[in-house]
């Protein structure tokens, strides 16, 4: 499997959590997602990560997101999340 199973599993998890409409897989694992897991190729593309970013329309949404997170075992969270100006 092109993608480490942790790192599917995470995946899956967050889209539970967040929700598929607030998620965008990003980076490397664009193609693996979308094309290899999607119709069972192995081509011999690898990654150990899936870089993801979350939309939050508030920071009350945000903070309830991180709790959310956490206490679905999801670490290390502060180092990956970072804050910006809501509108």
């Amino acid at each position: 499997m092109p993608i480490d199973p942790a790192a599917l599993e995470a995946l899956r998890l967050l889209l539970d959590i967040a929700g598929p409409d607030r998620v965008v897989v990003i980076g490397a694992s664009v193609p693996i997602v979308l094309i290899d897991q999607r119709y069972g190729l192995a081509v011999g593309r690898t990654t150990r990560d899936v870089d993801v970013v979350v939309r939050a329309t508030s920071w009350e949404e945000y903070e309830d997101l991180k709790r959310r997170l956490l206490a679905a075992g999801f670490r290390g969270l502060t180092r990956f999340l970072i804050n910006h100006m809501f509108s």
